[in-house]
């Protein structure tokens, strides 16, 4: 039930968000999302038997009870994005032991808001995450980049504990956990756009992320006849390329549309910002 509610709220957020930007006058900056061509569910991954998933999911589920998984999402979205079901009882009597120890999360870099290196540390909301579940356990925390197509192999070489973003699927290789986020591949105009649907994507320049294999594989499978298709290093260009007329339509993430509407200014801000007591774990960068 409360992941029904969540799931609510969620939908009736994006779409306040999009009348947000699309009742003002049509001007550069104003957006609206077309379909959502897939979606995805994102995990943690650990290694296959291994309990640490049930301690981590334990303390994930207690932060939740406790309204720290929604001011971290916060920050970075300004509403809670989250799919984790708060455990009011794990928070008061932890099933779980505690005990010192270095705990090292592999994080998916995928830029901002997820995961990113920034100066000689890394940031976004994983890595904020995976700092709050070390802190209410008591571990110092490690974190490394690693990438997708590799996790399984971090993991059975023992270089990483559990990998943080990860896409939910099948997989030999690990265990999932259950998902902590949804992210939606979406199509995203201008409001004052005449794009309604991705067939009328024909003869238009659409933009996307470098080196993002999710987005590639959903253009590959949109109609026939889009002209061309613009690649650029990180998502803020994304957005200044369809402001300024270089792209009809950009492919993206609903998480990144999230935070970067927030970042704008363009969404209300709906969470007070408190400070985190639950990050006093000291964070390790490779």
């Amino acid at each position: 039930m409360v992941r029904i509610k969540k799931y609510v709220i969620t939908i009736l957020l994006l779409c306040f968000a999009g009348c947000l930007c699309s009742c003002a006058s049509g001007g550069a900056g104003e957006y609206r999302t077309v379909e959502t061509p897939a979606e995805q569910q994102i995990c943690m991954a650990f290694r296959k038997g291994d309990r640490l998933r049930e301690t981590v999911s334990a303390a994930l589920n207690a932060l939740a009870a406790e309204g720290a998984v929604a001011e971290i999402s916060a920050r970075w979205f300004g509403r809670d994005i989250t799919l984790t079901d708060g455990d009011a009882r794990t928070a008061e009597e932890p099933e779980y032991e505690t005990g010192q120890r270095t705990f090292i999360a592999g994080l998916v870099i995928s830029g901002p808001p997820m995961s990113f290196r920034q100066a000689d540390k890394y940031s976004g909301f994983d890595a904020e995450l995976a700092a709050a579940v070390c802190g209410r356990l008591g571990w110092e925390l490690k974190l490394r980049a690693v990438s997708a197509e590799n996790i399984g192999l971090e993991l059975a070489a023992g270089n990483i504990d559990a990998a943080w973003g990860v896409t939910e699927g099948d997989s030999d290789e690990y265990d999932l956990s259950a998902p902590y986020a949804e992210n939606r591949v979406i199509i995203v105009v201008l409001s004052r756009s005449d794009i309604k649907r991705t067939g009328q994507l024909s003869g238009k320049t659409v933009g996307i992320k470098y080196a993002d294999l999710e987005l590639s594989e959903t253009l590959a499978k949109l109609p026939d006849g889009i002209e061309k298709k613009n690649v650029y290093s990180e998502y803020g260009a994304l957005f200044t390329a369809l402001n300024n007329g270089q792209c009809d339509a950009i492919l993206t993430g609903s998480l990144v549309y999230s935070y970067y509407l927030f970042k704008s200014g363009l969404v209300l801000k709906q969470y007070r910002r408190v400070s985190l007591v639950a990050l006093n774990s000291k964070l390790i960068c490779e």
